[in-house]
């Protein structure tokens, strides 16, 4: 599901009735780990191990990871976030949400 434009307060609603997110790493994600709500969190540039939501209600995916300073990162070609296979990431969603329920 694709949402309207919210509120911060109306984000965190809807994040905490979906059954499952799968967001690349930004505030939405951490908010929807925050309610409760299954996650998987799509990184490219950024670390799992850095960036990442904490605990069990999330699994993380990164196929790839362009090294270098945080600055190169920031201007850098989406590559790594595109590296992720629409394929591998639905059947990991299939499998995480299976086992969680």
């Amino acid at each position: 599901m694709l949402a309207p434009a919210t509120t911060l307060p109306e984000l965190a609603a809807l994040l905490r009735r979906a059954r499952l997110v799968v967001a690349s790493d930004t505030g939405p994600l951490h908010l929807a780990v925050a309610v409760g709500t299954l996650s998987v969190a799509l990184h490219g540039t950024t670390r799992p191990e850095d960036t990442g939501p904490y605990g069990r209600s999330h699994i993380a995916l990164q196929e790839t990871y362009d090294g270098g300073t945080s600055r190169r990162r920031r201007r850098a070609y989406n590559r790594s976030i595109r590296a992720n296979r629409f394929e591998y990431v639905c059947a990991t969603c299939e499998l995480f949400f299976e086992s969680r329920n």
